[in-house]
């Protein structure tokens, strides 16, 4: 009876893991991004998402002006936080989810409040389509404001002479927004932050999620070589064990959100689930050969002592 067991239970487990390998060469050719991005963004009542306090406020302009942004604003594959610091903020590389991170990691380090916030396009942003942007307190001109400050446009947006703020981050969906550019050598063309037909969709990342995420890859990083391979595998592990951080999604949003890619994110959460209950195979695997071993050696003292005697 167990041998049949045992059977069924093996072809089981091929079965996942072929169906698992298959999934994750899809996701690794497609876009990594959407298997990420398909299990971190969760969705919540809008009072669910947290807003910052107004502890500690940053220099914005000479923040950002020190900044010796890069005219060509390429992706960045750096996956350790201090690394990613160094090649956006310090050196001007990156696209703008790059640099967010990259200041989020300087406002971290120095006990600043903020938040990340992704502008999604509706199932375009499982591709990486969007812009990232970065919510803070900040000082301009002398006086404390709370808003959105965009690094990789070097600026601070604003709305009919008004501060873009989290709450009203959504009506830039209809309205032209400016820019207070604060880092002449940046050169990106300003963007209007929503007037399409694709009406993006307001993610926000809390400081916590990212603080989590940065000291997990603190944790387990080492170096491979290949910045590509690290970032996939080290993001990898980090949503498998919970530190990836999460992206968080007012619930009525869901349906205008992924409009024809619900079945991408279903593939996307199905495989990270069979990952994790394959690593618990393993585990339990791993302690039933273990206790076997530890059974074994007793077993064999046992009788050594029966020898002698």
């Amino acid at each position: 009876m167990w041998r049949q067991h045992k059977k069924k239970i093996q072809l089981t487990v091929l079965l996942l893991l072929v169906l698992t390998a298959g999934l994750l060469i899809f996701f690794i050719i497609k876009s990594p991004v959407a298997f990420l991005k398909s299990n971190a963004i969760k969705f919540v009542e809008k009072h669910q998402i947290n807003k910052i306090t107004e502890e500690k406020w940053l220099d914005i302009e000479w923040f950002i002006s020190s900044i010796p942004y890069k005219d060509k604003a390429r992706l960045i594959e750096e996956i350790f936080p201090q690394n990613k610091y160094q090649k956006t903020i310090v050196q001007g590389f990156g696209n703008c989810s790059n640099l967010a991170f990259g200041m989020a990691y300087y406002l971290d380090e120095r006990n600043y409040q903020y938040q990340i916030v992704h502008i999604m396009p509706p199932d375009l942003f499982l591709f990486g389509f969007g812009h990232t942007v970065i919510n803070t307190n900040f000082i301009y001109k002398g006086k404390k404001h709370q808003g959105i400050v965009d690094i990789f446009e070097g600026s601070i947006p604003m709305i009919d002479n008004k501060w873009l703020v989290l709450d009203n981050l959504k009506d830039a969906k209809s309205y032209h927004v400016d820019h207070i550019a604060l880092n002449g050598r940046n050169k990106t063309i300003t963007r209007q932050y929503g007037k399409s037909s694709l009406m993006p969709i307001i993610g926000v990342i809390p400081a916590d999620d990212i603080r989590s995420y940065f000291g997990f890859i603190k944790q387990v990083y080492l170096p491979l070589g290949n910045k590509k391979i690290e970032k996939i595998l080290y993001d990898g592990l980090a949503l498998i064990f919970g530190f990836y951080p999460n992206t968080y999604v007012e619930d009525g949003d869901f349906s205008n959100l992924y409009v024809n890619t619900k079945l991408l994110r279903y593939a996307g959460i199905s495989l990270l689930l069979m990952m994790r209950f394959l690593l618990l195979i393993a585990l339990l695997g791993f302690i039933l050969i273990a206790f076997k071993s530890i059974k074994l050696i007793f077993v064999s003292r046992g009788c050594n002592r029966n020898t002698h005697v």
